[in-house]
């Protein structure tokens, strides 16, 4: 999208620019005339009142459109100022919303993996009630070891930040 403002002052410059070799022409040819040289500058000025007040229009002319675009160059810089602040939070709301869903992400993974773990305990347990038939102490040591991976599990996942409750992030916050 064009910016009006770079558009403008890039008119504006191109009008100076006029304006500055409209008033070096006419100081130049002033000059040719030796209106300039000290000696007889007031008796110059006396003389010639109306190319000294057109060389002194043109430098005002020049000074109104240098202020001019140095007020459009400053109005661009507020422009783009603006957008990169809008840019910014735009930013900074993308990065608080990935992060939230990165959060959520690893939450689900872990509850993920933690509920595999109880399917390969619940596996477990039922090959230990299998090998009851075959043989009771097998099953006996197989069931123990899985119960006790089964404390130890509940012990990790009630540490875990991932299980904790809404009233404890609450609390924490």
């Amino acid at each position: 999208m064009p910016n009006p403002l770079s558009d403008e002052i890039a008119k504006t410059t191109v009008e100076l620019t006029e304006l500055e070799n409209q008033r070096n022409k006419y100081r130049a040819e002033m000059e040719t005339l030796g209106l300039f040289s000290w000696p007889s500058m007031a008796a110059s000025r006396e003389k010639y009142p109306e190319k000294f007040l057109y060389l002194e229009d043109l430098d005002r002319r020049v000074e109104i459109v240098r202020q001019k675009i140095m007020s459009l160059q400053l109005a661009s810089i507020n422009k783009v100022s603006e957008d990169l602040n809008q840019n910014v939070q735009t930013l900074n709301e993308s990065t608080k919303s990935l992060e939230k869903t990165t959060t959520k992400l690893v939450r689900s993974s872990t509850r993920i993996e933690y509920l595999t773990m109880v399917v390969v305990l619940a596996t477990i347990s039922s090959i230990a009630i299998a090998l009851i038939q075959i043989n009771i102490y097998y099953s006996v040591a197989v069931s123990l070891a899985g119960l006790i991976a089964l404390m130890r599990l509940w012990q990790k996942i009630g540490k875990h930040p991932a299980f904790k409750t809404r009233e404890a992030e609450n609390k924490s916050e």
